[in-house]
Formats: C-alpha cells, sequence, structure tokens
C-alpha cells in the first residue's frame, strides 16, 4: 500500500515538475517578470533575470524610474523568435510613468527584448 502511493505520488511530481519549469523557462513570461520587477523597483529580481552583461544597464533603467511612480498597463509579451540559446521578445502595453500631476506612457510596442541562455536559465540580455 505505501510502495502503490510512493509510485503514484512519484508518477505525479513527474508530470507536473517539467509543467512548471517550462513555464518558468518561457522567455516571453520572463520578459513579463522582468518589467514587474522593474516598475516595482526590485533590484535584487531585475538583476537576477539579467545576463551578467546587462545587469549594470537594467540598474541604470531602474535608477532612472526611482523617483516617479510606475505600473504596467496591458502588458501581453510574445515570442518574436527563438533558438536554444538566443529570444526574441515583443510585447504591447506601457509601462506608466507618474510625477505629480504629470503621467507619461513608454510604449512597450516600440522595444524588442533580448535573451540568452545562461546558467541554463533565459535571462534578460538587451533592449532595443
Amino acid at each position: 500500500m505505501i510502495l502503490n502511493k510512493f509510485i503514484l505520488s512519484l508518477f505525479l511530481i513527474s508530470i507536473f515538475l517539467p509543467a512548471c519549469n517550462s513555464v518558468s523557462q518561457n522567455p516571453s513570461l520572463i520578459i513579463e517578470k522582468y518589467l514587474d520587477a522593474l516598475v516595482k523597483k526590485d533590484a535584487a529580481a531585475l538583476v537576477s533575470m539579467s545576463c551578467k552583461t546587462w545587469e549594470s544597464e537594467a540598474q541604470k533603467e531602474l535608477d532612472s524610474f526611482m523617483n516617479v511612480g510606475t505600473s504596467l498597463e496591458g502588458i501581453d509579451c510574445a515570442i518574436q523568435s527563438q533558438s536554444k540559446t538566443n529570444a526574441s521578445v515583443v510585447c504591447k502595453g506601457f509601462i506608466k510613468l507618474t510625477y505629480d500631476t504629470e503621467i507619461q506612457n513608454i510604449d512597450l510596442s516600440k522595444r524588442v527584448f533580448q535573451l540568452s541562455m545562461e546558467n541554463n536559465e533565459w535571462r534578460v540580455c538587451n533592449s532595443k
């Protein structure tokens, strides 16, 4: 009886574990999490999702948002291209910036996010 429960547990884990991993490794979801960390001003999360070569740029971008209110609106990201080691992601939506009564929107559709596989995880490496 205990052996049957153990085998059933292993079977269920083997089904659900790859599904969880594939979700966390979707480049478009990584960009959505990256943008969320950016507007929440979460430096640790932002850097952890960045390539080593992009960390300082991610920090500069975060620094530029420190004195304004930030939020995401209508975010929807999709993979533009993907290989085993690189991916490009485009997004719809805006980063809304608020300073006193002034509101500005950064149109995310004008940017292409580049990701690379680093340490077996997708990392943000560039944004054009």
